[in-house]
């Protein structure tokens, strides 16, 4: 599989190479968390990945289904709960790792990961500083 060091903007599906799990929105803007989903094809697993100009990795990634974005509450930075959603935008690194999966870090802190944890039958998209598989993503293109 030949890996794109710069993604393009486009609307893209986000599936943990670990657990095949999607990250998807679940709740209303306000109060929305990123869960872990079977459904890739439902709205609320889509995500415009927006690359920043004159940056070969940093992107903003938007809910295509409620127009918000993935951001990182720095005031709980230390916590399994840090992934947040949002009308700010938070510029991220994704990068490619070299097995057909890319690794996503808030461009403020590179030392931290997106991850999927299960947590009572559930899973929720967290930031992570343990850098193992749960850390690796695919991503696919779904349109421009």
């Amino acid at each position: 599989m030949t890996m794109k060091s710069i993604l393009p903007t486009g609307t893209y599906t986000i599936r943990n190479a670990s657990t095949n799990e999607y990250v998807a929105v679940q709740g209303p803007v306000k109060a929305a968390t990123l869960v872990g989903s079977s459904d890739g094809s439902a709205e609320n697993a889509a995500w415009v990945l927006e690359r920043l100009s004159g940056h070969r990795d940093k992107y903003n990634i938007r809910s295509f289904a409620q127009n918000s974005y993935a951001t990182a509450n720095w005031e709980q930075k230390t916590k399994a709960n840090a992934l947040t959603f949002g009308r700010d935008s938070c510029p991220w690194n994704i990068r490619p790792t070299g097995y057909g999966t890319y690794v996503i870090s808030p461009h403020a802190d590179c030392s931290l990961y997106w991850s999927i944890i299960k947590n009572a039958g559930n899973s929720q998209a967290l930031l992570t500083n343990d850098r193992t598989s749960t850390v690796h993503w695919y991503l696919h293109r779904m349109s421009a």
